[in-house]
């Protein structure tokens, strides 16, 4: 290999790194018969990802004024604390499917209004993502 083509297969390497380190952000709908069963809003990163999830309330029950109950859910690739049991199964919002997850349904409450709003969710998501993910590593020693 040139030292050209080495330089330019180490330009596209930190690319594609700085690519699948950026956030992603998306929104997902689960239908059944037509139906919304499920809808996510989902950001995340190689580090963990949070959703922000609602469904429409069942068996006549009304919590809330737009008829949806939901909560905000941390995905990790790692134990979020000691003695955490993994989930069972694939986990398709962290990078590598191993996941331990942590949430609030009461959290659900201060998005219910602006659900349909994917900026302001974005932005939520982002601060709850920074907030659990990006704060410093704990000394262990």
């Amino acid at each position: 290999m040139t030292v050209e083509e080495e330089a330019a297969k180490a330009e596209h390497e930190a690319k594609f790194t700085a690519y699948n380190r950026a956030p992603k952000f998306r929104h997902i709908t689960r239908e059944l018969e037509g139906v919304v069963e499920r809808e996510s809003y989902i950001y995340s990163t190689p580090d963990g990802a949070v959703e922000l999830w609602r469904r429409p309330e069942t068996g006549g029950l009304s919590w809330s004024s737009t008829g949806h109950m939901g909560g905000v859910e941390i995905h990790s690739p790692k134990p979020l604390y000691a003695n955490q049991k993994q989930n069972p199964g694939y986990c398709a919002h962290v990078w590598g499917g191993k996941c331990w997850t942590s949430g609030s349904s009461m959290a659900f409450d201060q998005y219910e209004e602006e659900f349909g709003q994917p900026d302001y969710i974005k932005a939520e998501l982002a601060r709850w993502h920074s907030n659990e993910f990006d704060s410093p590593e704990e000394d262990e020693s």
